[in-house]
Order: structure tokens, then sequence, then C-alpha cells
């Protein structure tokens, strides 16, 4: 049986994969790719690039929590203050 706490770093985390399939499929078809004539041209690759690195990086700082780890560092700062 997986627990809640398992289940929750497993989805944390899911946001990466969505990220490297995005990248994969985007070097594939972009200028870097196998194909000879890509179906994204070069500035508008980076562009796409850019675009998915933002959104992607929403997504990984939304799915953050604070583990108990954490929360004791931050406490001990809190109390040095």
């Amino acid at each position: 049986m997986v627990n809640n706490e398992g289940k929750r770093y497993v989805l944390s985390g899911l946001w990466l994969l969505g990220l490297i399939l995005s990248i994969y499929l985007l070097s594939f078809f972009g200028n870097f790719g196998p194909l000879s004539n890509p179906l994204i041209p070069f500035p508008y690759d980076t562009i796409i690039a850019i675009a998915i690195g933002l959104v992607f990086h929403y997504f990984a700082v939304k799915s953050g929590f604070r583990t108990e780890e954490i929360k004791s560092i931050i406490k001990e700062q809190l109390e040095q203050d």
C-alpha cells in the first residue's frame, strides 16, 4: 500500500515528466531534430521553449510543499532571531 505522504511526493513531481516530454517533442520537431525541414523553424522553437519553461516553472513552484524537515529548519531559524 502507498501512504498519502508518498502520493504527495510523486504527484508533486509530475510537472517534471511533462517538462521532459514537452522539450523532447519540441527538440524533435524543431531545428535541433532529425528532420531536414523542421516543422518549427529557428526563432519559433526558442520562443516556444521559453514559454514551456515559464509554464513548467509555475507548476514546479505550485507543487512545492513544506516537509517536516523544512518546518523544523524554519522553526530553528525563527528561534535564533
